[in-house]
């Protein structure tokens, strides 16, 4: 038997399961951060638009950069 070789392929599956695990405790986190950058950026562009209406009496199209959001 190798011990090196154990020894490593034991590392590579801890350190896998190390970023997992993380990764399942941070994702929350994480995807309630994006989510409040994208309606802020999505209230900001609703804005202009309504905006852009009053001004000129004429609906314009809402440009959204979102994914999900908008015409493709």
């Amino acid at each position: 038997m190798n011990w090196r070789r154990g020894l490593f392929r034991l590392w590579i599956v801890g350190a896998a399961l190390f970023v997992t695990a993380v990764a399942f405790v941070s994702y929350s986190e994480i995807k309630a951060q994006f989510d409040a950058i994208a309606a802020k950026r999505l209230h900001e562009l609703h804005r202009q638009h309504l905006w852009h209406r009053r001004q000129t009496g004429e609906p314009r199209p809402l440009n959204a950069e979102l994914v999900g959001i908008g015409p493709k």
